[in-house]
């Protein structure tokens, strides 16, 4: 037998990196929240605003995280819904997503959501030209209040 070393090399391809991206999903703004609702929070002027967009720009929201919770006890009765809403000018409200579900008469303390993060995928664009984004519910939870904080994300678009 001759006397020879073979030699296998294993066959393998180079580690690829794999790059994934979907440009319409890019937030350029970021919205810091940490503020409170109170009163009948079903009521455009009592709901919290979380995106006012420039003027002739429409507001595409796209992910978040938030935290609500009541920091002063609730008042009514019935149970209710924090959602995102979108409030065109004309006063028309479309649902984008729910936050939590809570009594009207909760106590303080009561968490609604802790952290919640939603993703809008490709972002769910206002309804029209300078239409707000806001939180609101229902109903009213009288001389309740509620503190959201966290982040919102998104983009503009003019039009």
């Amino acid at each position: 037998m001759p006397d020879q070393i073979q030699t296998l090399t294993p066959y393998a391809s180079p580690p690829q990196d794999i790059v994934v991206r979907v440009p319409s999903r890019e937030a350029a703004h970021f919205r810091r929240v940490n503020t409170t609702i109170t009163g009948d929070i079903s009521s455009t002027g009592n709901m919290l605003t979380l995106w006012d967009p420039t003027e002739g720009h429409r507001a595409i929201l796209r992910g978040g995280r938030l935290t609500a919770m009541f920091t002063t006890k609730g008042t009514g009765s019935g149970v209710d819904m924090l959602m995102l809403l979108d409030v065109g000018s004309s006063l028309s409200t479309q649902c984008l997503g729910t936050l939590g579900v809570f009594a009207r008469d909760a106590p303080a303390g009561q968490v609604i959501c802790v952290d919640a993060p939603f993703d809008l995928l490709e972002g769910q664009p206002g309804s029209a030209r300078d239409s707000l984004i806001r939180i609101g519910a229902n109903a009213t939870i009288g001389s309740g209040v509620i503190r959201i904080t966290g982040v919102v994300w998104g983009a503009e678009v003019p039009q």
